[in-house]
């Protein structure tokens, strides 16, 4: 298979290992890459082959993103978190697709969410906005701007060709900047740029609620309090305009560029405004271009703080609306058009549960 899934994992070596058992029964090159305090080689050890590779280094999350990087040799690739799940019957779907269709850069699936209370797993859709959703513009800064205007999450969790998600790697892992989601930023507005994407109606990525606590360790680019528009329409340009010249550059060396610097500058810039455009319409930034004073920022504070902890409890409403049972969630996954490989689910929903029955007897 011309596919490399690269795990990052950072002191969590139960979610870690319950992703190695369960990656290790498919015919997928893996590349995890750990980051830390205590290694899990020995543990791994039975696992490993030239297609499963266990890296150990003691390093922030890019650092993590540009040594997966240096070991990526297939054609594609994708990366999911080492509490989450990518359903192996969609990749195959996706790199068929991408064989097929060469304008193509990178095909996602639709989302779902585990979320589970000792021995019960609740479930639920996520992002039904990636439903139908495509970029198939010619013109790849309009592309961009397109993807960031109505900006999702999809091409964070997608199969891509690994040329252009390794160039996005590397310059994460050798750039971190202050920017909160600065790899996912970057990967959505690139790969937006580096060629045409499609959402499969099949169910491809599963993201798992409150089994962990999200990985943080002062990462300047995992830091919540580091939002895009924080400098971007701050007094301060040195930032963005590092920032600026940074994605200018990683662009201008993508596979079948054509555009010059200036250009490709230009249409980064709209679509960071667009983006941060958005985020402004939908209470998350304050207003573009304003010149907060301190009243302005704690309003603006308080008011996405509000917005936050609302969403929060209207997800978990959503969640908890759902059956755990597997065979109710597939039919209503269906009823929207939806489609799920139910071998491919069944397997995820046993990886789950055993996880679960385990900690339960540790806490025995």
């Amino acid at each position: 298979m011309c596919l490399t899934i690269v795990i990052p994992s950072k002191n969590r070596p139960s979610l870690l290992r319950r992703s190695i058992q369960f990656w290790a029964k498919y015919d997928f090159n893996v590349v995890i890459v750990d980051g830390s305090d205590i290694s899990q080689e020995d543990w791994v050890k039975p696992f490993l082959s030239e297609k499963f590779l266990y890296i150990y280094k003691k390093s922030s999350f890019p650092v993590q993103l540009g040594l997966a990087a240096d070991h990526i040799s297939t054609r594609y690739c994708t990366l999911v978190a080492d509490d989450g799940f990518l359903m192996p019957s969609a990749l195959k779907l996706a790199v068929d697709f991408l064989e097929k269709n060469l304008d193509f850069v990178a095909v996602n699936g639709m989302g779902i969410q585990s979320k589970s209370r000792k021995n019960n797993i609740t479930w639920g859709i996520v992002k039904p906005e990636w439903l139908g959703r495509k970029l198939i513009l010619e013109n790849p800064g309009e592309r961009m701007v397109k993807h960031m205007q109505n900006y999702s999450t999809n091409l964070t969790w997608c199969v891509s060709r690994s040329e252009s998600w390794r160039k996005i790697a590397y310059s994460y892992a050798k750039n971190e900047f202050p920017i909160f989601a600065q790899l996912e930023l970057q990967l959505n507005m690139i790969l937006a740029f580096a060629g045409k994407s499609i959402s499969l109606n099949n169910v491809m990525y599963i993201c798992s609620i409150g089994e962990c606590k999200p990985i943080r360790n002062n990462t300047p680019s995992l830091s919540t309090s580091n939002m895009i528009w924080n400098f971007w329409f701050g007094t301060d340009t040195s930032l963005k305009q590092n920032w600026l010249e940074m994605m200018t550059d990683t662009i201008y060396h993508l596979p079948h560029n054509n555009m010059s610097r200036l250009e490709i500058a230009s249409y980064t810039q709209s679509a960071v405004e667009a983006y941060c455009d958005g985020a402004s319409r939908k209470g998350l930034a304050p207003k573009l271009n304003l010149s907060f004073n301190s009243f302005e920022r704690l309003q603006n504070k308080f008011w996405r703080i509000i917005l936050h902890f609302s969403r929060k409890y209207f997800k978990s409403i959503k969640i908890n609306s759902y059956t755990n049972r597997v065979e109710n969630f597939v039919r209503i996954l269906n009823k929207r058009g939806i489609l799920i490989d139910e071998d491919d689910f069944a397997s995820v929903n046993s990886s789950i549960n055993r996880y679960n029955e385990d900690k339960i007897r540790e806490n025995i």
